[in-house]
């Protein structure tokens, strides 16, 4: 009875249930076409790969599968947004940590391997603090940001500690740690902010136009009410006087 009254409401909902629709088959094809690209970048990394890598030689190609199966089901869609959402930030992050681990534990960060990790890891650290805001929004963002910098903290915290009690003062190179941690602390605050932004201003905009829905719709008929008709009259009025032609109500 409510829908056969309210044909207006109606209308409107029907426009928000279409343009909900638009925005989540765009963000799935995007998501799909991210996938792609990692995992051709993971492949192109395992083809031209060190022979002394067994993480990249092991891990890489199961997380391409994983990964392309991930994107299929985006395609496909398979699950709910919002689940596979959260599946694509806990893979790639399982990802990126990993491999950040390994080299800190099998490799050299403070020496030979620093240019590596600094040009070669870090900046998958901070796509993935970047990503994770864009994917979950503010609060599921700044979960998986600030536990992202803590744990990658943690790891160049001991790495350092340790080269300290082993070597002293040679040991400068954690400088470029600090820098790096600092860059992405820099990036965890602006990228927050701005997706804490993005999304107060969505709110304003649909509680603008929910009460300028209300203030200009009868709730019971579904028809514009005075208001509305007084906008919809003058600005026929103005048509009409400037193309001179006849008008009638």
């Amino acid at each position: 009875f409510t829908q056969a009254m309210d044909p207006a409401s109606e209308n409107h909902l029907h426009a928000v249930r279409t343009e909900l629709a638009r925005l989540e088959s765009y963000r799935r094809r995007t998501y799909f076409g991210v996938l792609i690209l990692t995992v051709a970048i993971m492949m192109l990394s395992w083809a031209f790969r060190d022979a002394g890598d067994p993480f990249i030689t092991v891990a890489y190609p199961a997380f391409s599968v994983i990964l392309a199966v991930l994107g299929f089901a985006f395609w496909r869609r398979s699950f709910q947004l919002r689940t596979m959402e959260i599946t694509l930030v806990a893979v790639v992050g399982s990802m990126i940590l990993s491999r950040l681990t390994w080299h800190f534990t099998a490799g050299d960060p403070l020496g030979e391997d620093l240019l590596v990790l600094v040009g070669g890891h870090y900046w998958a650290v901070g796509i993935l603090i970047v990503g994770a805001f864009i994917t979950l929004g503010f609060r599921g963002g700044m979960v998986t940001g600030v536990a992202t910098f803590l744990f990658s903290g943690a790891l160049a915290t001991q790495e350092v500690s340790r080269c300290f009690q082993a070597s002293g003062d040679d040991c400068q190179t954690w400088l470029y740690l600090l820098r790096i941690h600092l860059f992405l602390a820099v990036l965890l605050v602006l990228t927050s902010a701005g997706t804490l932004l993005r999304e107060r201003t969505w709110n304003a905009f649909a509680r603008a136009e929910t009460l300028h829905h209300w203030a200009n719709t009868d709730p019971l008929s579904g028809l514009a009410n005075r208001r509305g008709a007084d906008r919809f009259l003058a600005a026929e009025a103005a048509l009409a006087d400037r193309y001179q032609r006849p008008l009638t109500i």
